[in-house]
């Protein structure tokens, strides 16, 4: 406007201003330059006048000052936004006072506090360059539509994060409000809220967007013609993208399966990782699986998870167990199998309201079976708790089995001494403490000796103790036979009497 105006003659009256727009560019200032710089020495001022492209020294310099300054604090607060992104370490800023889930959603305000400086400061940095370092021609336009974009951009940011973090906190204060606490719970109630606020953060995001077109200047009819790409898309993808949304509504409605629960989609078996609004996350022993809700809607799922009834109970995991039992065991060792199979079971930690009984397979002997509920929430906790119980209950089979024992004595042997052996096996028997005769008989009378059978029962903890005590009975009932002259007779020993 000045260029067109500039070759006109002064008015020859008291109001013209000749220079007035000279001064004005060259000058910092809103529209008169500030008291400060006017009392600077002459030669001062004309070495800041001096003109640049348009532009005098002390604006270029002033200018670049802020903009610099603005960038180190921009530069400064994405650092700090992209680190909150980083996994927590063990040792670093984590505090372990706070379990790690609820340390997530504080680090959601922790975002828009550092996100929200950013939009006053490109204003400030707008007013300071336009008004008062009075940057003219087109650097100011450069400079003013950068720090619009970079505005809006803030803007649409905050907007994001702000309903995210507002998601986080309404989710925390659902559980509370539900008398829970457990990060279990939180992840139940975060998996139905967030998705909601994330998708209202993103249309506002949008929406500002479209504003920052506006500003720009462009119309706004080629404004709403870019709305309408979007539209496009989502009216391309519209079939899968509203089956999956409709899916996953109905899994929050009917809820078939929770986060953390164990269960079987299809053929793939794990534990629900995560329920979003498109789809399902399913951790299995070797993968992590995606599943669309709409296909998880139509699969058949098998839900081995037993909800209890407090807010802050885990679910557990149906667990069962078939140990085939290859050993022919009579009918007295099976009913002992039974009973110290539960009673060690009930033992284990973290097992809940075990089922143990036996099941007869056609050539294989008997099958020894183990249901209970486990409260674990992942693989490696699931596996372990299984590895225990099934070495347990082998520990189990292999007590029952050395506890059935026969001793054969000679034929010499008299009727007293025949008498007294089954009070002698019981006094040897009760010398530990742990071990109980429930009985002893003479079963076989054998081609070379009479055989007796007796069974005691061992409660020690482990399957080592059980053997030490066995060996510990076995040395001292060889003693206690030498000393009533009570011989176990032996094949060989035998012909060799035949021969003599």
């Amino acid at each position: 406007m000045y260029r067109h105006i500039s070759a006109y003659p002064v008015v020859a009256q008291p109001f013209a201003s000749p220079g007035l727009y000279e001064r004005f560019i060259l000058t910092p200032g809103f529209l008169s330059p500030p008291l400060w710089y006017v009392k600077l020495p002459i030669h001062t001022r004309s070495f800041l006048e001096m003109a640049w492209a348009g532009q005098t020294l002390f604006q270029v310099v002033s200018a670049m000052a802020v903009l610099v300054i603005y960038g180190l604090v921009l530069v400064y607060l994405l650092q700090r936004l992209l680190h909150t992104y980083r996994y927590w370490q063990a040792g670093g800023e984590q505090v372990r006072s706070i379990p790690r889930r609820w340390q997530q959603y504080h680090r959601s305000w922790y975002r828009v506090i550092l996100v929200f400086p950013l939009l006053p400061l490109t204003r400030f940095s707008d007013v300071v360059i336009d008004d008062y370092v009075n940057l003219t021609g087109l650097p100011l336009v450069v400079v003013t539509y950068m720090l619009f974009v970079l505005y809006f951009i803030a803007a649409g940011c905050l907007s994001f994060y702000l309903f995210e973090a507002f998601g986080c906190s309404m989710s925390e204060r659902l559980v509370r409000w539900r008398g829970g606490g457990s990060e279990l719970q939180l992840r139940r109630v975060s998996n139905l809220v967030m998705p909601v606020c994330r998708v209202l953060g993103g249309l506002v995001a949008v929406v500002l967007i479209y504003r920052l077109l506006v500003v720009l200047g462009l119309p706004l009819t080629t404004v709403l013609a870019f709305s309408a790409v979007p539209g496009l898309a989502i009216g391309l993808g519209a079939s899968k993208l509203l089956g999956n949304l409709f899916g996953g509504l109905s899994i929050q409605t009917d809820r078939p399966v929770r986060v953390g629960e164990f269960c079987r989609i299809g053929e793939n078996l794990g534990f629900v990782s995560k329920i979003g609004m498109r789809s399902l996350g399913l951790q299995t022993l070797e993968s992590r699986v995606t599943i669309p809700n709409a296909i998880v809607d139509e699969q058949t799922i098998v839900n081995f998870s037993r909800r209890q009834s407090g807010v802050d109970a885990p679910p557990t995991q149906s667990l069962l167990l078939r140990l085939v039992v290859t050993r022919g065991f009579n009918p007295d060792q099976v009913a002992d199998l039974l009973h110290f199979a539960r009673l060690a079971v009930v033992a284990i930690e973290g097992v809940q309201g075990p089922l143990v009984s036996v099941e007869e397979e056609s050539g294989e002997g008997l099958t020894l079976l183990c249901h209970c509920e486990v409260a674990v929430q992942s693989w490696g906790q699931y596996i372990d708790v299984r590895e225990r119980i099934l070495l347990r209950l082998e520990e189990v089979a292999e007590q029952i089995h050395l506890c059935q024992r026969e001793i054969g004595v000679s034929y010499d042997t008299n009727v007293d001494q025949l008498d007294r052996i089954p009070g002698l096996i019981r006094e040897l028997v009760e010398r530990d403490s742990l071990l109980n005769l429930r009985s002893c008989r003479l079963m076989t009378i054998a081609a070379f000796s009479y055989e007796y059978s007796f069974r005691f029962h061992a409660h020690h903890a482990t399957l080592s103790a059980v053997k030490d005590a066995i060996n510990r009975f076995n040395r001292d009932l060889l003693a206690c036979f030498a000393a009533e002259g009570i011989e176990i007779p032996y094949l060989t020993a035998v012909e060799i009497r035949k021969q003599a």
